[in-house]
């Protein structure tokens, strides 16, 4: 029997080898591949729609990174932004998906005429925020694209912002100063966000879309949704539910005041020469509806 275990043992030490020596190369490989990915066309972004609670109105749009690689099809956004992290891109990455989301929105601006105006939200890495040269940036863009300064829009995790709370409020300051409308992303995932809310110039709370998916199942996760969009109300913030994904998740939570939903109830990530036909169709849907 002892000697039964050891070969077990061995075996299994044999193959956690093999998967950590597979793992290493997978990522060596998608650390090369990475580097020439935004050259070759192989990262693009796509939209998701966030819509107002109150009748369903699009508001704007969440800008989403995806890479379609050549061999591995579509890798996780969670990997290869992790992997462009620890590489020193993010940076570049960054600059390129706001510049992109930029020229993008400046495009449908001229082509959708309806009324409130289209944003696009874009999300910040921790280096963007240690970057001084950010705001010269977004303000260029905002710029050479014609756009307003609300219509740009950046957005930031609760965790990057708790991890330099200080650096983070300075950057952040001078970019709604600037008249940037500003998200903090998955709220409820740190552990002292709650008590530094106010100290933080932000304009929307992203509500995380693991509360979303509980309250169906725990009633006391609606009444932290409530206390959340209440606290959120009293500084004059809006709140964004994401990841909703049935009836009766959206009910709860308009119930519980929340300003805009986001998720694969109204609509996955769009591709960028889809947002108008979508725009097209839900504005005709709205008045299909007013009429009956």
């Amino acid at each position: 029997r002892d000697v039964g275990a050891k070969r077990s043992r061995d075996t299994h030490v044999a193959l956690f080898d093999q998967a950590m020596r597979q793992a290493v190369a997978r990522r060596a490989r998608l650390q090369e591949d990475l580097r020439r990915a935004l050259s070759n066309e192989e990262i693009r972004l796509a939209y998701q729609p966030i819509v107002a609670t109150d009748g369903g109105a699009v508001a704007g749009f969440e800008a989403l990174a995806r890479w379609q690689h050549p061999r591995e099809g579509r890798i996780p956004p969670m990997e290869f932004i992790q992997l462009a992290e620890d590489m020193g891109l993010v940076v570049a990455f960054g600059e390129w998906a706001l510049g992109c989301a930029a020229a993008q929105l400046a495009d449908w601006s001229l082509r959708w005429q309806q009324t409130p105006r289209l944003y696009v939200t874009v999300n910040l890495s921790r280096r963007h925020l240690r970057d001084p040269h950010l705001l010269p940036r977004v303000r260029d863009w905002i710029r050479a694209n014609r756009l307003e300064r609300d219509q740009l829009r950046l957005e930031v995790t609760e965790t990057i912002v708790m991890e330099d709370l200080e650096t983070c409020r300075r950057t952040l300051q001078d970019l709604h100063d600037y008249g940037i409308r500003l998200s903090l992303d998955d709220f409820g995932t740190g552990h002292s966000s709650l008590a530094c809310l106010h100290q933080l110039p932000v304009d929307v709370v992203k509500l995380d879309r693991e509360f979303v998916t509980e309250l169906t199942k725990d009633p006391r996760q609606e009444a932290l949704v409530r206390a959340v969009t209440g606290l959120a109300h009293e500084l004059a913030m809006d709140v964004v539910a994401e990841g909703v994904e049935t009836e009766e998740q959206r009910a709860l939570l308009t119930d519980a005041g929340v300003d805009y939903l986001q998720g694969y109830l109204h609509a996955a990530a769009l591709e960028a020469d889809d947002v108008l036909p979508w725009l097209e169709g839900s504005l005709r849907a709205a008045d299909d509806g007013a009429d009956r």
